[in-house]
C-alpha cells in the first residue's frame, strides 16, 4: 500500500510538472484572441492610384520607382514609374539593369547605348576613364561593378563609384573574389556595411555541397569570423551585429560581434519555413523583429533576440519582413497587410504585392495594379 502511494504521488509530480510545462508553452506561445475589430481593415482603395493596364508591372520599389514595361512591336521596352504614377522622364528603355540605388540606375536604351541615370532621369554615367559601358549591377553602399565585354569570362570590368571614377582597390563585396593565404573565396555582394557572407570556393571539378555552405566575413577587421558552415536563406540581412543564418537545419539568431547563437529558433518553436517567393521581400530580420512562418501553425513575431511578441491567430498565415511597423501576410493564395499591432489594415484580396517603402506600397486586384498609400 505504501509502495502504491509513493508512486501514486510520484505521478501527480510527474503530471502536474507536465501540465506546468505545458501551460508555460502555451502562455508562451499565444496571446490574446483577435477581436472582429483587429480583423476589420481600417484602410481601403478607393481613392489608389491606378495603373493603365496596358503596363506590365515590376512590383518592387527602390528610392521610389518602380519599372514597367510595355509591348513595342516584338518587343518591349521598359521605363521607370514613380509613386505618383508618372514615366520619369517620359522616357523609355530597351531594358534596365536591376533597380535605383544609391540615386543611379543603368539602362539599355533605344538606341543600344549603356548608362546610367539619375532620379531625375537625367544621363549621370555614360562612360568609365573613357571606355563604353556594356553592363553592369546596382549600386550598393557608393559602388558597383561595370563591366566593358559582353563575354563575362574576359573579367574585364571594374569598380566604380557614384561620379564613374574607378576605385583601383575596391572592397572584397565588390572585386568578385579574392585570395585569402591558400584559401580562395565567393564574397556575397549583399552585404551590411560590416558582414557579409563568404563562399568557400572548390576546386577545380569538385562536387558542389548541397546546400551551399557560408561564412561570416568580417569586413572591417578583415578577417573571417566564422568557417563556411552555414547555410542561409535569400536576401540575408544584418542589424547591427545580428543576423539569422541555418545551421543542420536550424534557424538561428547569430551574435556575430561574438559569434554565439542568442537563439535557436527552430527548438524553440518549431520549423520555421523560411522562403516563400510569392512574399516580397522574403522574410529576414529587421529592427522591429522578424516574423516565423510555418506549415501547420500560425505565424508568430519575434523580436531581434527572438523572444516571443505575438502569435497573429490569423489561420496559418505567411508574413513577409516587418517595414515600417507593417507586414504584408498571405491567406490561401490572397495578400493583406496588418500591423506590428496585428490589427488589419488591408484584408487578404490581394493577388500580388510590392514591397512596403516609405509606407507605400504596390497592390494588385482583379488584374489591376494600384498605388496605396497606408496610413
Amino acid at each position: 500500500m505504501k509502495k502504491n502511494f509513493i508512486f501514486l504521488l510520484l505521478l501527480c509530480v510527474m503530471l502536474l510538472g507536465a501540465c506546468a510545462e505545458e501551460t508555460a508553452h502555451t502562455d508562451k506561445t499565444n496571446t490574446r484572441k483577435l477581436t472582429t475589430a483587429d480583423y476589420m481593415p481600417s484602410q481601403n482603395t478607393e481613392n489608389d492610384i491606378r495603373i493603365d493596364k496596358k503596363y506590365e508591372v515590376t512590383p518592387y520599389i527602390s528610392e521610389g520607382f518602380f519599372t514597367v514595361r510595355i509591348a513595342d512591336g516584338e518587343k518591349r521596352k521598359t521605363a521607370f514609374m514613380d509613386l505618383n504614377g508618372n514615366i520619369l522622364g517620359d522616357k523609355f528603355y530597351r531594358n534596365e539593369y536591376g533597380f535605383f540605388n544609391d540615386g543611379l540606375a543603368c539602362v539599355f536604351d533605344l538606341d543600344g547605348e549603356t548608362y546610367f541615370i539619375n532620379t531625375k532621369g537625367e544621363s549621370a554615367i555614360t562612360s568609365v576613364d573613357g571606355r563604353k559601358i556594356i553592363g553592369a549591377q546596382p549600386f550598393m553602399n557608393g559602388l558597383t561593378l561595370v563591366s566593358f565585354s559582353k563575354n563575362l569570362s574576359d573579367n574585364d570590368f571594374a569598380c566604380i563609384n557614384t561620379k564613374g571614377e574607378i576605385i583601383e582597390k575596391p572592397p572584397i563585396t565588390h572585386s568578385g573574389k579574392r585570395v585569402f593565404t591558400d584559401d580562395e573565396m565567393n564574397v556575397a555582394p549583399m552585404s551590411h556595411e560590416r558582414y557579409t557572407f563568404y563562399q568557400q570556393l572548390l576546386e577545380k571539378n569538385a562536387d558542389q555541397e548541397f546546400p551551399p555552405q557560408f561564412g561570416i566575413y568580417d569586413l572591417k577587421e578583415n578577417k573571417k569570423v566564422t568557417e563556411p558552415i552555414y547555410s542561409y536563406h535569400q536576401f540575408p540581412n544584418f542589424v547591427g551585429d545580428k543576423t539569422v543564418v541555418v545551421k543542420d537545419g536550424d534557424v538561428l539568431i547569430l551574435d556575430v560581434a561574438q559569434n554565439k547563437v542568442i537563439k535557436n529558433l527552430t527548438k524553440e518553436y518549431g520549423f520555421v519555413a523560411l522562403e516563400d517567393e510569392r512574399l516580397r521581400p522574403i522574410n529576414h530580420l529587421t529592427e522591429e523583429g522578424m516574423a516565423l512562418n510555418f506549415k501547420d501553425k500560425d505565424s508568430i513575431i519575434v523580436d531581434t533576440n527572438g523572444e516571443l511578441l505575438f502569435d497573429t491567430g490569423r489561420g496559418v498565415a505567411k508574413l513577409s519582413s516587418i517595414v515600417d511597423g507593417k507586414i504584408i501576410y498571405l491567406i490561401e493564395n490572397k495578400f493583406g497587410i496588418m500591423n506590428i499591432n496585428n490589427k488589419t489594415l488591408l484584408g487578404n484580396e490581394f493577388e500580388e504585392t510590392s514591397n512596403i517603402y516609405n509606407n507605400t506600397v504596390l497592390l494588385k486586384k482583379d488584374g489591376q495594379w494600384m498605388i496605396h498609400k497606408l496610413e
